[in-house]
């Protein structure tokens, strides 16, 4: 009986396989055993073994009279061998002379599997990145490990490959694992699942890496390892992984061991969706990028195809999207809308976030089932909502990274089975997850609507990296809901379905209780941040009023967005002598005390989307002196406001202290400001919804006719994108201002 059995598949290898043979034949350890198996080939494969097998007794051949992929081939080589041991050699590869008797030497009658060293060879250009890369997990460790730490150590802890060559393995436990392996078209990945079944067999490995006896060459037989472009055929051939990946699965569970391997099971689905997902964003023409996308999410779950995406995609999300969001697999077919999901990552104190409840408690009470899902648990939510509204909670936005956002895809996408999700709502137009999420929902063949709270120029305030990548990414939503013909009018260049609305007061102005407005105290709500609502600009203000009206008090309402702001404001506060005439009142969840007492409102934000506190106050009648911003649609044709520019404190205090003064004037701001309120109050919020709803139900919108505004805003930010890198790399701060003011003006240039 022979001491090993070498096997190799073959498929039209007559370039290679007198080589290959001749190495095995050639082995110091003369008691071998080559199983050639010949998978149907054309070309004169099969006549050259024949020749040396008439030679070498030693040379068995099999053939198939057609080809049945490597799966079966491999299947018929471990039927056949007869010897205690089994070696696999690809038909374009090589072992060195003494390659069985090294790995025997290290088997020393104790292990089930010994795997040797790879000698890795290139035949075309490989960078030296990728050649590291290559060698270090082709590597064995030097180690000894038993039990389950056999399949953790190739596949949990991704130590070194699971490839079936270079390893001496028990044909045993081979044959034992092949049996498990249904006969079935397995077109990609059979030698990780029939080495991932034949680890959980073995209980013993040694690793030899000091010895590199197996030569792997790259790109030579027709492998193509390294090919540098793939067409969609290629492309979904490769997708076909998921087939082994099912097949371990089944076996996991049917041995009652899939948690025990859950983490090896999952690491090793994971890394082949990610060389799909590698292969489709490096390797393919861009014009097959759509239909790939389309033939992947087809053969894998959306959710992974997605995630795989995101990991490899990651630093790229807008090209990336831009680049898939034509393809099929993210056009919404026409179906019925029941249940909406609605996302917004925080649901404490905030006007987004007041939105968002709200939207959920209206939608609920049109006969909708809601789905909330949230960055954090419910017990968080300040907000009621009905106890019938589940809660999705999801890991944090700002925590999850490349290869974690597939936790948050998983999430989604069982909520959206589980749950029947039609729809979905999300309120968060900056948060860096965004391009991810608007692909994975629309791949879950689910429309995705964006709640921008947003105007469109505060893109260009102090954007992150991420933010002007969602620029990108929102124009490939099936609906974007803003709240001013001004923004209306910009996105409607970009995507085809852009609906207007006001936001919905927190207060309704019939009933809100109004404020006697004969008090000096001035409220100021809102988040003690200082990079947009500008608390310290207040203070300022509010330092000159009181150095001329003895009876004038500051209360601010709201919490700070870190404790380190907290006390610089609170520093501030102390260092102009105000400690006594400025109460911080901190968050609260009925402010309504507050704007009853006061006898006007303070706003000194530098930009806000629709301004709820703001609208809060003037529902209970209080005039408002605030810094001018623009786009502000409540600030329009308002004469309840009394504006002054932004960061000129001296007119903000000359205005507030006319208002103090004059108590007529005071009193007829304050009804004009609520009269104001009341007609957006009588917005037909109903009704608006179930006319977007109703579009959804459509499906996906056509998005033709705007590739040259496309271009054109591409060319806007990608200008300001690096002018900011620069800013950032120079440290200076008002060169990326100039810039900023450059581009925003190119902006409204484009808009016009």
């Amino acid at each position: 009986m022979p001491l090993v059995s070498i096997v190799i598949p073959v498929y039209n290898g007559e370039q290679v396989i007198t080589r290959s043979v001749a190495c095995c034949l050639n082995q110091t350890a003369h008691d071998v055993e080559v199983i050639v198996v010949d998978d149907g080939s054309i070309d004169s494969t099969a006549n050259l073994v024949a020749q040396i097998a008439q030679q070498d007794p030693r040379v068995v051949l099999y053939q198939h009279l057609a080809n049945k992929g490597r799966l079966e081939a491999r299947r018929t080589g471990i039927n056949a061998a007869t010897a205690p041991f089994i070696m696999f050699l690809d038909a374009d590869d090589e072992l060195l002379p003494d390659a069985i008797e090294q790995a025997f030497m290290a088997h020393n009658g104790q292990y089930d599997i010994v795997q040797l060293g790879f000698d890795v060879r290139y035949n075309t250009y490989v960078p030296e990145e990728k050649r590291q890369a290559d060698n270090k997990l082709l590597q064995p460790p030097t180690t000894v490990k038993t039990g389950d730490d056999v399949t953790h150590l190739f596949f949990r802890d991704r130590k070194t490959s699971w490839s079936l060559c270079a390893k001496l393995m028990r044909t045993e436990h081979l044959k034992a694992a092949i049996a498990q392996v249904p006969e079935q078209p397995m077109q990609r990945a059979e030698d990780a699942c029939i080495f991932f079944i034949v680890s959980c067999m073995a209980r013993s490995y040694r690793g030899v890496p000091f010895y590199k006896g197996y030569v792997y060459n790259i790109d030579e037989g027709g492998s193509a390892a390294n090919s540098s472009h793939s067409s969609v055929e290629d492309f979904e051939y490769n997708c076909h992984s998921i087939e082994a990946m099912e097949c371990v699965r089944n076996y996991l569970l049917r041995e009652g061991r899939f948690e025990a391997l859950r983490a090896d099971y999952e690491v090793m689905r994971s890394c082949h969706s990610r060389a799909s997902a590698e292969k489709l964003l490096l390797t393919m023409n861009k014009n097959d990028m759509p239909q790939a996308l389309e033939r992947f999410t087809a053969i894998w779950p959306a959710q992974e195809a997605i995630s795989s995406i995101a990991a490899v995609g990651w630093d790229n999300a807008g090209d990336t999207i831009c680049a898939l969001a034509s393809s099929a697999a993210l056009k919404v077919a026409p179906h019925d809308i029941k249940t909406v999901g609605i996302y917004h990552y925080s649901m404490q104190v905030g006007g987004a976030e007041r939105v968002a409840g709200w939207q959920a408690n209206l939608l609920h009470s049109m006969g909708y089932k809601v789905v909330f899902f949230a960055d954090e648990p419910r017990e968080q939510c300040v907000f009621d909502l009905p106890e019938s509204i589940p809660w999705v909670q999801l890991p944090p936005s700002f925590e999850t990274k490349a290869d974690t956002y597939s936790q948050r895809a998983d999430l989604i996408a069982g909520a959206v089975h589980d749950y029947g999700i039609d729809a979905f709502v999300h309120h968060q137009w900056w948060n860096p997850l965004l391009p991810w999420d608007i692909m994975l929902i629309k791949a879950l063949g689910i429309p995705f609507v964006l709640y921008n709270h947003a105007p469109y120029k505060i893109f260009f305030a102090q954007p992150h990296p991420w933010e002007l990548e969602n620029v990108r990414a929102v124009r490939f939503v099936d609906g974007m809901v803003v709240l001013s013909e001004e923004d209306k009018n910009f996105w409607s260049k970009f995507t085809p379905r852009v609906w207007q609305t006001p936001n919905p007061s927190t207060l309704n102005p019939a009933t809100a209780p109004q404020s006697n407005l004969r008090s000096h105290e001035i409220v100021w709500v809102g988040r003690l941040a200082s990079y947009d609502k500008q608390p310290m600009e207040a203070v300022k203000i509010f330092a000159e009023v009181a150095a001329r009206d003895p009876q004038a008090k500051l209360t601010f309402v709201g919490t700070a967005t870190s404790q380190f702001e907290f006390m610089q404001l609170k520093a501030f506060i102390k260092a102009n002598g105000l400690e006594n005439r400025i109460e911080l009142a901190g968050q609260q969840k009925n402010v309504l005390p507050f704007y009853e007492r006061a006898g006007l409102m303070l706003v000194t934000s530098n930009s806000e989307s629709w301004g709820l506190a703001l609208a809060e106050g003037m529902a209970c009648g209080l005039p408002v002196v605030m810094y001018e911003i623009p786009h502000l649609a409540l600030a329009k044709n308002n004469e309840g406001i009394v504006s002054v520019p932004q960061g000129d404190y001296h007119a903000a205090a000359e205005a507030i202290l006319g208002l103090l003064e004059n108590s007529e004037e005071r009193i007829l701001r304050g009804k004009h400001a609520h009269n104001y309120i009341s007609a957006v109050a009588n917005f037909d919020f109903q009704a608006f919804w179930q006319t977007i709803i109703s579009e959804l139900a459509k499906g996906s919108p056509e998005r033709t006719g705007f590739e040259e505004a496309d271009d054109e805003w591409d060319t806007v930010l990608a200008g300001f994108q690096t002018s900011m890198a620069k800013a950032i790399d120079l440290r200076v701060l008002s060169y990326g201002k100039r810039k900023v003011f450059k581009y925003a003006r190119k902006a409204k240039q484009f808009l016009q």
